[in-house]
């Protein structure tokens, strides 16, 4: 947990059962700390629990991979998460929503939209 705080990383990836702390406690930890509202969590694991896998989702996890995995699929997952954290970022950092405020888009034509950012790719929007 200090190391995350210290270091402020773009995604955290963690084993379920870790000596001291598991990732669930530790998810739940950082979770609750408003810093790290936005960055992505994977959890690896050798338990093939369904009903653990849908608590650490539920509690905030953005993924979890049960072993053995594979390198390459990790990388990719990793890879996307980071990317959509850095657009998430980006578009905060240009006038998105902040807390307090309510965010909106006006159009020329007067109308005022609540601003909902998203990203397109491939033919595909996701809702930020």
């Amino acid at each position: 947990m200090c190391k995350a705080i210290e270091l402020r990383p773009d995604l955290v990836l963690t084993d379920v059962m870790m000596p001291g702390k598991s990732g669930d406690e530790l998810t739940r930890d950082l979770r609750a700390r408003p810093e790290f509202d936005r960055v992505p969590i994977v959890l690896l694991t050798a338990k093939a629990d369904n009903g653990l896998r849908v608590q650490l989702l539920r509690e905030g996890a953005q993924d979890y991979l049960t072993k053995p995995f594979s390198a390459e699929e990790l990388r990719a997952r990793v890879g996307n998460l980071v990317t959509l954290k850095r657009a998430q970022d980006v578009l905060l950092e240009a006038g998105g929503p902040r807390p307090g405020r309510a965010p909106s888009a006006h159009c020329p034509d007067g109308t005022v939209y609540p601003w909902r950012p998203a990203l397109s790719t491939s033919g595909r929007t996701f809702r930020l």
